[in-house]
């Protein structure tokens, strides 16, 4: 329960995202959160979930940087020894989350792959990106966030998942064609009234 689980505690900046894997159909999920006093009691909380789901929590280090992990564990046959009179086995380990402290942030993933490329982006990163500086520098402030899409990466994801929108790009083809990137913000602080808008970049 994201509003119960997650933002009791967060209370800081946070970003949520989707990273593409080529061998995958369902692409990984990163979340980072500003770490406050709450920070503690939140992970203790999540902790608490993973164990009551049957989840095992363990450690280890990737480059130097401590992982925490939320994982399945299940008894795997060997195949090897099958012909043995007495079979052996071997624990595996299927990660549902992972977890890793950063400064002054917590950074949370769905995968060890993907929490690796959080932490291994800091010459490649969103933030450096010309477009993506150029949109958000468009969204008045203050600003209550945004979403961010980059068109180009994202469209094969978000076609397996709205399998409808292949039809709308088909109606807006000459649109969809040359989008790069969208960006959605809410602003305003009117009672009773929301405010919002939408900033479209083009291949020029």
């Amino acid at each position: 329960n994201w509003k119960e689980d997650i933002f009791n505690w967060v209370q800081g900046e946070y970003a949520i995202g989707l990273l593409p894997r080529k061998e995958q159909t369902t692409p990984d999920w990163i979340f980072v959160a500003q770490k406050s006093d709450a920070t503690p009691a939140g992970i203790s909380h999540l902790d608490e979930l993973a164990s009551s789901k049957g989840l095992s929590l363990n450690s280890f280090s990737l480059n130097e940087q401590k992982i925490s992990t939320w994982t399945q564990l299940s008894a795997a046959v060997n195949k090897s020894d099958q012909v043995k009179e007495r079979e052996s086995f071997a624990i595996q380990a299927k990660v549902l989350g992972a977890r890793a402290d950063l400064g002054n942030y917590e950074i949370f993933a769905s995968s060890v792959e993907a929490i690796d490329q959080a932490l291994t982006a800091k010459n490649n990163s969103l933030i450096n990106s010309r477009n993506f500086q150029d949109s958000v520098a468009a969204i008045p402030q203050p600003n209550q966030g945004y979403v961010y899409l980059d068109w180009t990466k994202s469209q094969e994801i978000l076609e397996r998942q709205l399998p409808i929108l292949k039809f709308v790009e088909v109606l807006g083809k000459p649109f969809f064609k040359d989008l790069r990137s969208l960006t959605l913000s809410s602003y305003g602080s009117d009672t009773g009234l929301l405010k919002g808008g939408v900033f479209f970049q083009f291949n020029s």
